[in-house]
């Protein structure tokens, strides 16, 4: 962004005149470049979010991954002593109380992990669904940055051309920039996926 700054700004002193055409433009430029920088400024925040909620994700699934694990080795133990008790009919009544005994502490083990399990994959894809959200915003950003990148580069031929058709796309280009920005800041779920997947 620097070197577009920069590149506008040399073209901005060196252009002639100081007629109505160059003070609009570079007034445009400023206000364009300054849009920019904020969303730039909000873009960062967001993806530094989605990476934490990456690992978020990434350690909750693993933890929903040892209890399913857990689960199954205490479930396999459960049909061991289920096992036992349909197969040893010769089994003492202490003997039988003692292995029915552990039996329910099995099983009630095994109802345990799944219910933390429901709550733990809850909990994994809510941060999926938020990462999803801010993947949406961090595409509008990137298509502002885009449009608005655009923009200042035909802003600065503009000035050295002192075309006034080039001066209307440019403002088409700021136009769709500061839509995208607002999009991302507003939270609005305004996507054009055509142009995402052509830039992305």
């Amino acid at each position: 962004m620097s070197e577009v700054a920069d590149t506008i700004k040399e073209t901005v002193e060196h252009a002639e005149g100081g007629g109505g055409l160059t003070t609009l433009v570079a007034v445009v430029i400023s206000v364009s470049a300054a849009f920019m920088a904020i969303c730039n400024l909000k873009d960062g925040n967001i993806r530094q979010t989605m990476s934490q909620l990456q690992a978020k994700t990434v350690d909750t699934w693993s933890y929903y991954q040892a209890k399913s694990t857990k689960q199954t080795i205490v479930q396999s133990q459960l049909e061991e002593l289920q096992l036992r008790l349909d197969v040893e009919p010769s089994l003492s009544a202490h003997a039988r109380e003692a292995i029915t005994k552990e039996a329910e502490r099995f099983r009630g083990a095994v109802q345990r992990y799944e219910s933390e399990k429901a709550a733990i994959k809850a909990e994994a894809e809510s941060y999926e669904k938020e990462h999803e959200v801010l993947t949406l915003h961090h595409d509008q950003f990137d298509l502002s940055e885009a449009g608005l990148t655009l923009a200042l580069a035909l802003y600065a031929v503009t000035l050295l051309t002192r075309r006034r058709w080039l001066f209307g796309l440019a403002l088409a280009f700021s136009i769709l920039g500061v839509v995208m920005g607002i999009a991302g800041f507003a939270g609005w779920n305004l996507h054009p996926e055509w142009l995402a997947q052509l830039l992305g």
